[in-house]
This record gives C-alpha cells, sequence and structure tokens, in this order.
C-alpha cells in the first residue's frame, strides 16, 4: 500500500464544502502526493482552474528545485571539496545534470536570480558577465528575445560560446568541454561524443 503524503485525516476538507475561490483547497480535495507521484480522488475531474493552479505551482516548484539542488551542490563543493561528491546519488539525477545545477547555481548569486526567468534562460547566460546577461535577459523577458532557442543564437553571437556551459565537462576529465577539444586533456570533441555515450549506456 502507498503510503500518501497528505494532511491527518482531521483536518481534510469534508466533501461538499470545497471552496470554489479557493484552488489550492480544491486541490487538496481532489489530489494527495505519494512518494512515487499523484493520487487522484473521487470519480469527478477537478475544475480545470484547480488544475492550472496545480499545474503552474508544481513548474515553479521544479525550477526552485532545480536552484536547490544547484546551491547545496556548490555549497558541498566549497566546504567540503571532493568528498561532496559521495552524496549526489541521493538526487537521483545523472552526473551531467547535476553538474549543470551546480554551475549555474555558483555563477549566479541568489540575489542576481529572478523568478520571471526560466532556468533554462538563465543556464545559457549562466557564463556571461553580470551586465551582459542582464540586458539579454531583460529582452528576453519583454519578448525582443522570442525564445531560449533564439536566446542561444544571440549568446553565439557575441562571440563567447566556447565559454558557454550548455556543453557538459569534460567526461574523461571533469575539464571544460568546448565545441573543439577539452581545455583541459586535449581530447577532442567528437571523441567527448563517445565517451557521453558510452557513459549514458554504462548509467
Amino acid at each position: 500500500m502507498i503510503e500518501a503524503l497528505t494532511l491527518p485525516e482531521s483536518q481534510l476538507i469534508p466533501s461538499g464544502t470545497v471552496p470554489d475561490d479557493n484552488p489550492s483547497a480544491i486541490v487538496d480535495h481532489y489530489v494527495r502526493l505519494t512518494p512515487v507521484g499523484a493520487e487522484f480522488l473521487g470519480d469527478e475531474p477537478m475544475p480545470i482552474e484547480a488544475y492550472g493552479w496545480l499545474c503552474d505551482s508544481v513548474g515553479r516548484g521544479v525550477v526552485a528545485l532545480r536552484w536547490f539542488i544547484g546551491d547545496l551542490l556548490a555549497y558541498g563543493e566549497r566546504h567540503y571539496g571532493e568528498t561532496y561528491a559521495q552524496f549526489q546519488d541521493a538526487f537521483g539525477c545523472g552526473y551531467h545534470t547535476l553538474q549543470q545545477y551546480r554551475r549555474v547555481a555558483a555563477r549566479i548569486p541568489l540575489e542576481e536570480r529572478r523568478a520571471e526567468v526560466n532556468w533554462t534562460a538563465y543556464q545559457i547566460t549562466a557564463h556571461l558577465e553580470p551586465e551582459t546577461r542582464e540586458a539579454l535577459l531583460d529582452a528576453y523577458l519583454i519578448g525582443a528575445i522570442g525564445s531560449t532557442d533564439e536566446l542561444r543564437d544571440e549568446v553565439r553571437q557575441l562571440g563567447v560560446g566556447e565559454d558557454c556551459e550548455l556543453l557538459p565537462a569534460c567526461p574523461k576529465c571533469g575539464g571544460k568541454l568546448t565545441s573543439r577539444k577539452c581545455k583541459g586533456c586535449g581530447l577532442d570533441f567528437p571523441q567527448a561524443v563517445w565517451w557521453l555515450v558510452e557513459l549514458v549506456k554504462g548509467e
């Protein structure tokens, strides 16, 4: 039996008393979280307003979780050196995903992050100087840059693409991997792609 992560029975909203103007209360009435997913309650679908509220809330939570994981890893590296790596398996994510989270969080201080900017936009611009990054993100927010793909193109046109954190660390030595080769061990990019494929197969 799945153990539900929900309120005690005495705090659950009784059937028929769910307020229409409180989407979060409606969600509590129609769905509960378990360690392995969402359990939907009853036979009637939840109101569309509640469904929209739930999707928005979960989406914001996903973004916050990426930052939180990145901050935890950056903190661990800063205070415990390489020892912090032994705890990475706890997140259930691949190594390169975690390193992306860590690098972006380490490069962008908490006070410079804006909730209205999606995490991918920060990932694309994390390696830039703060003034340049903020100018691009401002343009992205007002629609002058229409998508993250266009944002990526703008960054490439700045001529700083080689330092872009879109690429993972070198799978052989952990060094900086560019579009041509690793700056650490000299592994060329085609070889690096082969290494990455083999690593993915082994995960």
